[in-house]
């Protein structure tokens, strides 16, 4: 079946004069099926009509020809030349009914914006001029009485204090009412992760005078609370470092202003570990957080066996929606056996102890669209961090940067290209000054695939890790969606630590490449890669490494 559209007068003609020829033949196709046939529509759209006249009149303005009408209010009024700017609509655009559904919601929004939060449309006419194929619109608006913000009721919360509830308000008592007041003060009681539902209106059972130029309305703020203690375990596995099992703990209201408190107990695979973290928003100001943590953990790997105890504190602070920035102090006391023998002072003493004192400073900015599974935006994270070991003449300053972008090429199916860049430095002292467990390292399912875990890097002639002063990383994957719930993933991955500089020789660039597969459970996506190193080293280099964890690689 072919669809023509055609405007000329001639395919009209000849579509009447062949309709016997089409009536016959449609009753050949009906006898005989083994026989194709070809059925022509010609459709004639005719003239287009275009838009003429627009025109918005204010009820309470009996004199249409205004472009304005002030409410006796203190620089609060509608412009009628501004609503008719913000509908789209103009003269001589062609009259879709698409168009003009728009524009009604369009001057409703734009007059609560404007503190008209009851403005409505009480007649709208269209009238159409055949001969000319012309359209006249008339909208006329109801503004209703400007809208100032009264007392605010919390109600619903429970073991949530009202004044934490009361600091997340974007908007004051007095202020004018604007519904993206109530849309951001919602985004911030969300992101509190207190409650599980949340409702904010102006007072449904104020009563006023609809002739009233302004009115000052309460605002009831109904909110429930979602349930503030929670266990998660977490579980995977991988060839590098074998299983991970951990449980976690979290009270997310511990004195009642939203203080968050965790303890999680895990096994990482390379050793335990115990941490405590505490958060406590609002301090001292409305962006700023309060942070402490305690962690013990130990750690034995290829390149070197730890213990350490670390704590710390720190502040917090948001920028903007997605920029946060914190910075804090910490002291952290390790006791390290460093495993690698490149060196005959490292070989005389290789167990040593450090107490290090220094600053975290870190700048995270998040303007992904999802946290678990991202498909538009990106991830930064920048650290920066001065060490001092009072135990020795020790000075050092590390650095790193980590960059993770997301693209969605395809909607159907869900086709995205992800791409992560890492980069490091450590100056101020050799690598084999440094606490092994502070130097860089790069090898397996976090950051290069397809090598063992820390191994992408110098290594001793036992081929353990040397770890080193500089690090680089980058890595591309497409994630493609075959059903809702499962996903395939192809990637390339390459990088190395570098025993002083980038690509300073102590280490070739190497490569890895492989596949896995996703399925999107409630949890997050759960992952499975298999990854083989494309320019593997002899005696190395294992064939391949798997990965089974939660979550995307990056």
């Amino acid at each position: 079946i072919n669809f023509n559209i055609k405007r000329n007068k001639a395919a009209e003609n000849q579509a009447e004069s062949n309709t016997q020829i089409r009536s016959s033949t449609a009753q050949a196709y009906r006898f005989n099926s083994t026989q194709k046939r070809i059925v022509h529509f010609y459709i004639d759209t005719g003239k287009p009509y275009l838009l003429r006249k627009i025109q918005i009149t204010l009820a309470a303005d009996n004199k249409p020809e205004k472009t304005t009408s002030k409410s006796p209010l203190q620089g609060k009024h509608l412009s009628v030349d501004k609503l008719l700017k913000y509908t789209g609509l103009h003269q001589g655009m062609i009259a879709d009914a698409r168009y003009l559904i728009k524009a009604e919601q369009k001057i409703i929004d734009y007059s609560k914006q404007h503190a008209f939060a009851f403005a409505r449309l009480s007649n709208k006419r269209f009238v159409i001029n055949h001969q000319q194929h012309t359209m006249d619109v008339y909208f006329t608006l109801h503004s209703g009485p400007a809208v100032k913000l009264g007392k605010i009721r919390i109600q619903g919360n429970q073991q949530i204090k009202t004044a934490f509830v009361r600091k997340h308000l974007q908007w004051q008592q007095g202020d004018w009412y604007d519904p993206k007041l109530f849309h951001k003060t919602n985004d911030k009681l969300v992101a509190s992760d207190q409650f599980s539902t949340i409702q904010i209106r102006l007072d449904p059972d104020f009563t006023f005078d609809q002739n009233l130029s302004q009115v000052e309305i309460p605002v009831i703020i109904t909110l429930k609370e979602r349930l503030h203690r929670s266990v998660k375990l977490s579980a995977g596995y991988d060839t590098d470092t074998g299983f991970t099992l951990g449980g976690k703990w979290t009270h997310r209201n511990f004195w009642g202003n939203g203080e968050k408190l965790s303890l999680e107990a895990a096994w990482k695979g390379v050793g335990p570990l115990v941490k405590a973290h505490f958060k406590k928003p609002y301090f001292i100001q409305d962006k700023q957080s309060l942070l402490a943590d305690f962690e013990l953990q130990g750690e034995d790997t290829d390149a070197y066996q730890s213990r350490s105890m670390t704590m710390g504190m720190g502040l917090e602070r948001h920028y903007y929606k997605t920029l946060k920035v914190s910075l804090g102090l910490a002291y952290r006391y390790n006791q390290i056996t460093d495993k690698s023998q490149a060196d005959i002072r490292q070989t005389l003493d290789s167990s040593r102890n450090f107490s290090l004192f220094y600053m975290p400073l870190n700048l995270s900015w998040d303007y992904s669209n999802n946290f678990m599974d991202p498909d538009k935006g990106g991830r930064l994270n920048i650290f920066a961090i001065p060490f001092v070991d009072t135990q020795s003449s020790l000075r050092f300053f590390k650095s790193k940067l980590i960059y993770r972008h997301y693209i969605k090429l395809f909607s159907h199916p869900r086709f995205i290209f992800a791409t992560r860049l890492a980069l490091g430095q450590i100056n101020g002292a050799q690598a084999y000054q440094l606490p092994a467990d502070e130097r860089f390292y790069s090898g397996g399912g976090g950051s290069l695939r397809g090598f063992a875990y820390q191994k992408a890097g110098p290594l001793d002639s036992n081929h353990h890790p040397l770890g080193g002063n500089a690090l680089f990383e980058l890595a591309g994957e497409t994630r493609i969606n075959l059903t809702d719930t499962i996903g395939t993933v192809l990637f390339v991955d390459s990088g190395s630590a570098f025993n002083n500089n980038f690509f300073d020789g102590s280490s070739d660039l190497l490569y890895g490449a492989g596949i896995g597969l996703r399925y999107a459970s409630p949890m997050g996506p759960l992952r499975a890669d298999i990854a083989i190193p494309l320019n593997p080293r002899e005696n190395i280099d294992d064939k391949f490494q798997l990965y089974l964890s939660i979550g995307h690689a990056f």
